[in-house]
């Protein structure tokens, strides 16, 4: 009788070892769920949506989430007195696990709410304060299905150290009361920057269960081409149908789509650089090896958790061209990533149905319960992200 106890006992902690050994998620190719929680939100999603980020083959998705849009402010009382609206929040991750699909939480501030918190003592404690009511909250879910991003893209420009002690701090709070659930840390600064620069600006922690975030929108002549705002030093915002890789460019050709509001002389410049810098899948692959090299030689992880193209001003083969070969570097590489986006500006899927565009040019549903509104997959987008879907094009926006 002993004997049998005692092996049921092995059993169970050869079992017990095996399940934390293969407890963290693979988070090899991921989608961002933009514009819901975070950005503009004009994206409501529904279980159905869920399904086909699964069906399509998906191991997980990042969630941005503005905690600004749900009660939180970095000038008022401290996180655990604010009154935070997470339902809707915790519905979602609840939602997507439920289907399968692991969720990166990922806070998603605006450009603003990063100013002040640079600038404040006060406002980093207040965000510290956010994460301990956010951990309080979702500890429930378990390690191997829900990740967290602490902060995205934060800027403190030139500000390395104090960014350091800030993330260090973050850390820590969250490890006090979880453990061993994943965390991401992203780089900071300008994101213009090869991704292994920022990288060694970052403090390393000796916690394993730390990964470590870049994104990869280069050449943003490409990537933000035609965007709406920002950018205001340069000509991005008025370029159209400048195509990919840049041998393909022709000048002339170039300037006369310019849009009437740019510049013939910067825009001249900006297309001699591109074509001079020769972008094409090598170059591509040349900014991204040094980041994975030092993550072997420092023996962590890295993710490339945004990259994408807007779709609106490029044409469509360039496009497909560059998520291709981002998508080939970075698999070739060992990097997991994750696309930006699902549905909106960036988007994978498209609309059909009665929309409405939006000043920056995004797709948005009128009346999101219509019956007859529909997201497709762009199926260009998709072949390039070299993925195996299990299930049709298209899904329903209408809620159940």
């Amino acid at each position: 009788m002993r004997c049998t106890v005692l092996a049921l006992l092995a059993s169970f902690l050869v079992s017990l070892a095996s399940s934390a050994l293969a407890a963290d998620p693979p988070l090899r190719h991921g989608v961002n769920l933009s514009s819901w929680f975070a950005n503009a939100p004009r994206q409501p999603l529904t279980d159905a949506d869920f399904k086909t980020v699964k069906g399509l083959g998906f191991d997980f998705v990042r969630l941005p989430v503005n905690p600004e849009l749900f009660g939180f402010t970095l000038s008022g009382a401290p996180a655990d007195r604010q009154k935070l609206e997470l339902d809707k929040i915790d519905a979602a991750i609840g939602g997507l696990i439920r289907n399968g699909v692991a969720v990166v939480l990922d806070v998603h501030p605006e450009s603003e709410f990063m100013a002040d918190l640079e600038d404040s003592r006060d406002a980093e404690e207040r965000f510290i304060g956010l994460w301990k009511v956010l951990s309080d909250r979702f500890r429930k879910y378990p390690n191997d299905l829900l990740v967290y991003e602490l902060l995205n893209e934060p800027q403190y420009y030139k500000k390395a150290r104090r960014y350091n002690e800030f993330i260090g701090k973050v850390v820590r709070t969250v490890r006090e009361r979880e453990p061993e659930r994943l965390l991401i840390v992203n780089t900071s600064g300008n994101m213009s920057h090869k991704p292994v620069d920022a990288l060694k600006a970052l403090k390393l922690f000796s916690d394993p269960r730390i990964l470590y975030d870049v994104h990869f929108y280069q050449p943003y002549i490409v990537s933000h081409q035609g965007i709406a705002h920002g950018f205001e030093e340069k000509q991005v915002r008025f370029f159209n149908k400048v195509p990919y890789p840049s041998r393909l460019v022709d000048i002339e050709a170039a300037l006369k789509a310019l849009a009437p509001e740019g510049s013939a002389r910067k825009a001249r410049r900006e297309l001699n650089e591109y074509i001079e810098e020769n972008w094409n899948k090598e170059r591509i692959f040349s900014y991204l090896a040094p980041a994975a090299a030092w993550a072997k030689e420092h023996n962590v992880r890295i993710l490339v958790l945004e990259f994408g193209v807007l779709r609106d001003h490029i044409d469509t083969d360039s496009r497909y061209r560059w998520i291709g070969d981002v998508r080939q570097s970075m698999d070739e590489l060992g990097i997991g990533w994750a696309y930006w986006d699902y549905t909106d500006g960036f988007g994978l899927m498209t609309l059909s149905g009665k929309t409405e565009t939006d000043h920056d040019g995004a797709v948005h549903f009128i009346n999101f319960d219509d019956p007859k509104n529909r997201r497709i997959v762009d199926d260009g987008a998709y072949d390039a992200l070299g993925l195996q879907r299990r299930v049709s094009g298209s899904t329903s926006s209408r809620r159940n």
